[in-house]
Protein backbone atom coordinates (compact mmCIF):
# COMPACT_ATOMS: atom_id res chain seq x y z
CA UNK A 1 0.00 0.00 0.00
CA UNK A 2 1.45 3.14 -1.60
CA UNK A 3 1.73 5.80 2.02
CA UNK A 4 3.08 9.25 2.71
CA UNK A 5 6.21 8.38 3.97
CA UNK A 6 7.96 10.00 7.26
CA UNK A 7 11.13 12.43 6.10
CA UNK A 8 14.50 11.18 8.24
CA UNK A 9 15.82 13.54 10.64
CA UNK A 10 19.56 13.38 10.62
CA UNK A 11 20.76 16.24 13.01
CA UNK A 12 19.91 18.12 16.18
CA UNK A 13 21.27 20.96 14.74
CA UNK A 14 18.33 23.84 15.89
CA UNK A 15 17.50 24.45 11.93
CA UNK A 16 17.55 21.12 11.25
CA UNK A 17 15.05 20.64 13.80
CA UNK A 18 13.03 23.59 12.86
CA UNK A 19 12.75 22.13 8.96
CA UNK A 20 11.71 18.70 9.88
CA UNK A 21 9.09 19.48 12.32
CA UNK A 22 7.57 21.39 9.68
CA UNK A 23 8.41 18.43 7.28
CA UNK A 24 6.95 16.22 9.70
CA UNK A 25 3.52 18.20 9.78
CA UNK A 26 3.04 18.28 6.27
CA UNK A 27 3.58 14.26 6.11
CA UNK A 28 0.80 13.70 9.25
CA UNK A 29 -1.69 15.69 7.23
CA UNK A 30 -0.78 13.92 4.07
CA UNK A 31 -0.70 10.69 5.49
CA UNK A 32 -4.06 11.53 7.24
CA UNK A 33 -6.28 12.14 4.25
CA UNK A 34 -4.64 9.34 2.48
CA UNK A 35 -6.20 6.95 5.54
CA UNK A 36 -9.10 8.61 5.11
CA UNK A 37 -9.33 8.54 1.53
CA UNK A 38 -8.27 4.72 2.03
CA UNK A 39 -10.74 4.07 4.71
CA UNK A 40 -7.75 2.73 7.36
CA UNK A 41 -6.16 3.45 10.50
CA UNK A 42 -4.27 6.43 11.15
CA UNK A 43 -2.58 6.02 14.15
CA UNK A 44 -1.88 2.31 12.31
CA UNK A 45 0.37 3.55 9.55
CA UNK A 46 1.54 6.84 11.03
CA UNK A 47 5.38 6.29 11.75
CA UNK A 48 6.84 7.33 15.52
CA UNK A 49 9.26 10.30 15.85
CA UNK A 50 11.98 7.95 17.55
CA UNK A 51 11.68 5.67 13.91
CA UNK A 52 11.87 8.83 12.14
CA UNK A 53 15.49 9.82 13.80
CA UNK A 54 18.20 7.76 11.05
CA UNK A 55 20.79 8.30 13.65
CA UNK A 56 20.09 5.85 16.71
CA UNK A 57 23.19 6.67 18.20
CA UNK A 58 23.00 10.14 17.83
CA UNK A 59 19.61 9.68 19.62
CA UNK A 60 21.36 7.15 22.28
CA UNK A 61 23.33 10.08 23.20
CA UNK A 62 20.82 12.91 23.46
CA UNK A 63 18.78 10.86 26.06
CA UNK A 64 22.22 10.69 28.16
CA UNK A 65 22.35 14.13 28.18
CA UNK A 66 18.33 14.55 28.79
CA UNK A 67 18.72 12.28 31.57
CA UNK A 68 16.80 9.93 29.68
CA UNK A 69 17.50 6.20 31.05
CA UNK A 70 16.75 2.99 28.42
CA UNK A 71 17.50 2.70 24.87
CA UNK A 72 16.11 4.57 21.40
CA UNK A 73 13.45 2.12 21.05
CA UNK A 74 11.43 2.53 24.33
CA UNK A 75 11.95 6.04 24.30
CA UNK A 76 7.97 7.56 25.11
CA UNK A 77 6.96 9.52 21.70
CA UNK A 78 5.62 12.55 24.00
CA UNK A 79 8.68 13.09 25.63
CA UNK A 80 10.55 13.20 22.71
CA UNK A 81 8.56 15.11 20.28
CA UNK A 82 8.85 17.57 23.67
CA UNK A 83 12.44 17.84 23.71
CA UNK A 84 12.31 18.27 19.79
CA UNK A 85 10.25 20.92 20.61
CA UNK A 86 12.29 23.06 22.93
CA UNK A 87 15.40 22.57 20.54
CA UNK A 88 13.17 24.17 17.66
CA UNK A 89 11.83 27.12 20.42
CA UNK A 90 14.88 27.74 21.70
CA UNK A 91 17.25 30.32 20.42
CA UNK A 92 20.10 28.81 18.16
CA UNK A 93 23.32 28.59 19.91
CA UNK A 94 21.81 30.11 22.99
CA UNK A 95 22.35 33.84 21.31
CA UNK A 96 19.45 36.12 20.93
CA UNK A 97 18.33 36.60 17.52
CA UNK A 98 19.43 39.68 15.50
CA UNK A 99 15.98 41.53 15.85
CA UNK A 100 17.43 44.33 13.11
CA UNK A 101 17.72 41.38 10.64
CA UNK A 102 14.87 39.07 11.71
CA UNK A 103 12.18 40.19 9.10
CA UNK A 104 14.54 41.39 6.43
CA UNK A 105 13.07 40.81 2.98
CA UNK A 106 9.65 39.96 4.66
CA UNK A 107 7.23 42.09 2.67
CA UNK A 108 3.66 43.76 1.93
CA UNK A 109 2.20 41.84 -1.20
CA UNK A 110 0.82 45.41 -2.38
CA UNK A 111 -0.16 43.25 -5.30
CA UNK A 112 -2.99 42.09 -3.22
CA UNK A 113 -5.86 43.90 -3.37
CA UNK A 114 -7.80 42.66 0.00
CA UNK A 115 -6.03 44.32 2.80
CA UNK A 116 -6.78 42.02 5.54
CA UNK A 117 -5.22 39.39 3.22
CA UNK A 118 -2.31 41.14 2.50
CA UNK A 119 -2.11 41.62 6.54
CA UNK A 120 -2.43 37.73 6.93
CA UNK A 121 0.28 37.02 4.76
CA UNK A 122 2.99 39.31 5.96
CA UNK A 123 1.94 38.11 9.84
CA UNK A 124 1.89 34.32 8.64
CA UNK A 125 5.63 35.22 7.18
CA UNK A 126 6.69 36.50 10.04
CA UNK A 127 5.64 33.78 12.51
CA UNK A 128 7.06 31.03 9.81
CA UNK A 129 10.56 33.36 9.70
CA UNK A 130 9.88 33.40 13.99
CA UNK A 131 9.83 29.69 14.29
CA UNK A 132 12.38 29.13 11.55
CA UNK A 133 14.91 30.82 13.68
CA UNK A 134 14.28 29.94 17.15
CA UNK A 135 12.99 33.03 18.50
CA UNK A 136 9.95 32.13 19.83
CA UNK A 137 10.64 31.73 23.37
CA UNK A 138 13.01 34.96 23.26
CA UNK A 139 10.33 37.16 21.53
CA UNK A 140 8.36 36.56 24.98
CA UNK A 141 9.82 38.99 27.27
CA UNK A 142 7.77 42.81 26.70
CA UNK A 143 11.23 44.93 25.79
CA UNK A 144 11.94 42.82 23.58
CA UNK A 145 8.05 41.97 21.96
CA UNK A 146 8.37 45.89 21.91
CA UNK A 147 11.24 46.05 19.92
CA UNK A 148 10.14 43.32 17.92
CA UNK A 149 6.99 45.16 16.90
CA UNK A 150 8.93 48.50 15.92
CA UNK A 151 11.00 46.44 13.80
CA UNK A 152 7.89 45.10 12.28
CA UNK A 153 6.72 48.84 11.63
CA UNK A 154 9.98 49.70 10.10
CA UNK A 155 9.10 47.42 7.71
CA UNK A 156 5.60 49.21 6.46
CA UNK A 157 6.14 51.48 3.37
CA UNK A 158 6.53 55.19 3.98
CA UNK A 159 4.13 57.37 5.66
CA UNK A 160 2.41 54.35 6.80
CA UNK A 161 5.29 53.18 9.20
CA UNK A 162 5.64 56.80 10.44
CA UNK A 163 1.93 56.65 11.50
CA UNK A 164 1.72 53.36 13.10
CA UNK A 165 4.77 53.60 14.91
CA UNK A 166 3.39 56.76 16.80
CA UNK A 167 0.19 55.03 17.48
CA UNK A 168 2.17 52.48 18.62
CA UNK A 169 4.46 54.18 20.95
CA UNK A 170 1.29 55.70 22.46
CA UNK A 171 -0.32 52.27 23.50
CA UNK A 172 2.28 50.07 24.18
CA UNK A 173 1.73 48.70 26.95
CA UNK A 174 3.86 45.37 28.38
CA UNK A 175 0.90 42.89 29.01
CA UNK A 176 -1.44 43.56 26.83
CA UNK A 177 0.48 43.57 23.54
Amino acid sequence: MDLAVCPNLHSIAQTEVCRWLIKRKAYEVRLEDECRRKNIQFREHVTSYVACFSDKQLLRTMMSIWKIRGEPEDMSEQILKDKLQDIAKKPMNDVDPDLESLFDDIEFNMREEDATMRAADYMTACWERIDVRGAGEFLRTPDIRKRMYTSLLNQLPGKVSEYTKDAFKKKWHPVDF
